[in-house]
């Protein structure tokens, strides 16, 4: 997929995740894995206190490579 392609570009990094993961967060992860297989890149929007930066982490832990979050303040 995309994700391989693009991490041989960018720099692999090692890391786990720690944290624990809410049953609703699990098919945000899925879906979001499937989409950055897919095109390479997404939004990730998801409402207040949804968890959108575990979210973000668990998906950086699985990816295992360099890559860029944006946050709006």
């Amino acid at each position: 997929g995309l994700i391989e392609e693009k991490c041989s570009i960018g720099k692999n990094i090692n890391c786990k995740f720690n944290g624990s993961i809410r049953d609703n967060q699990l098919e945000v992860i899925d879906l979001s894995m499937n989409i950055l297989n897919e095109k390479g890149g997404g939004i990730l929007a998801l409402p207040c206190g949804y968890g959108k930066t575990v979210i973000a982490l668990k998906i950086f832990s699985l990816i295992s490579c360099s890559f860029v979050i944006l946050s709006m303040n």
